[in-house]
């Protein structure tokens, strides 16, 4: 059974090498969330470090989806948005372990995340994602509308470019 749990700054550290590897076997599975493969260890966890200052600023919230001691997913919402966007979050870093994929647990942690989001005045969620990635037909079935897609936005893990679709989806 899978549990959601905060992702304070006190367990990001203790689960650094955990996230690490979660971050490098998604990315290593295609996932476009910023790295490219191969994803050194060391760069993985360095990321894990510079979230968990973040989280320590109030400018993040996050949740882990901890089956028993295992890690088998993330996800994290920027909270702290500019002055003009108080009412905003923005969806960043939804993984789930490729090997437990299509359980539920991205399902759960959005979920988890929609709820909290609500909780702290937020009333609109934003993310992009990148084209051909799985994670499209979970953010549509959780109700999000696609603005539209910018094309060339990142390089692939093959060195191709692909495009990032902007979504949004009015939560309050």
């Amino acid at each position: 059974m899978v549990e959601i749990v905060d992702a304070t700054t006190e367990l990001v550290k203790a689960r650094l090498t955990a996230l690490g590897g979660l971050l490098g076997a998604c990315v290593a599975a295609g996932a476009g969330v910023g790295f490219v493969a191969p994803l050194a260890p060391a760069e993985a966890e360095a990321y894990w470090r510079r979230m968990r200052d973040r989280l320590a600023d109030g400018e993040l919230m996050g949740w882990l989806a901890l089956d028993g001691t295992e890690l088998a997913g993330c996800v994290f919402l920027i909270a702290g948005m500019m002055p003009n966007q108080p009412h905003r979050g923005e969806v960043m870093k939804l993984l789930v372990d490729p090997a437990r994929q299509r359980q539920g647990i991205a399902t759960a942690l959005m979920e988890h995340l929609e709820v909290s989001a609500r909780a702290i005045g937020k009333t609109l969620l934003t993310l992009d994602t990148a084209e051909g990635d799985n994670g499209i037909h979970l953010y549509r079935r959780l109700g999000f509308q696609t603005v539209g897609v910018i094309p060339g936005y990142a390089r692939a893990g093959d060195g191709s470019m692909r495009g990032t679709i902007l979504m949004y989806k009015p939560i309050g």
